[in-house]
């Protein structure tokens, strides 16, 4: 074995060099990995670049811990948390999924979209409701 490492140094070479790129991808990949986020949606209102009111931002904060609580519960999720979301206007709607989605996405790696079409034990119609909002308002599943 030795005579073969001593006649092959330029292969043992590469093979080192070889497995030291390997490594240095696959922390790579795994930093980009963990790194991943979600683009934030613009809210749709007639004014591009209208900000929401502190109250609403408050509401929003709410509402994105409630989805997230009623989504990661073992047991029945509250129909209501989801009618309530269901009831906001079209920019507090999309202002909840990009709050829900800079809390949690990196945690949990779903968007809200996802992570409410895998939710089972809601109310059917309000679980499509949601997802048919959710596409027609062009938020990334």
């Amino acid at each position: 074995m030795k005579e073969f490492f001593a006649q092959n140094k330029s292969l043992t070479t590469w093979a080192i060099v070889a497995a030291v790129i390997g490594v240095i991808v696959y922390f790579i990949y795994r930093w980009g990995k963990n790194n991943a986020s979600v683009g934030q949606v613009t809210l749709p209102t007639d004014q591009p670049g209208t900000k929401i009111s502190t109250a609403d931002a408050q509401a929003v904060r709410s509402m994105s811990q409630k989805l997230y609580n009623e989504i990661d519960s073992w047991f029945n999720a509250d129909d209501s948390v989801f009618s309530a979301f269901m009831a906001m206007s079209d920019t507090l709607f999309v202002a909840v999924y990009n709050d829900y989605n800079s809390l949690y996405f990196k945690e949990t790696k779903e968007t809200l979209r996802k992570a409410i079409s895998e939710v089972d034990t809601i109310d059917r119609d309000l679980r499509e409701g949601i997802e048919n909002r959710m596409i027609r308002l062009n938020l990334a599943k």
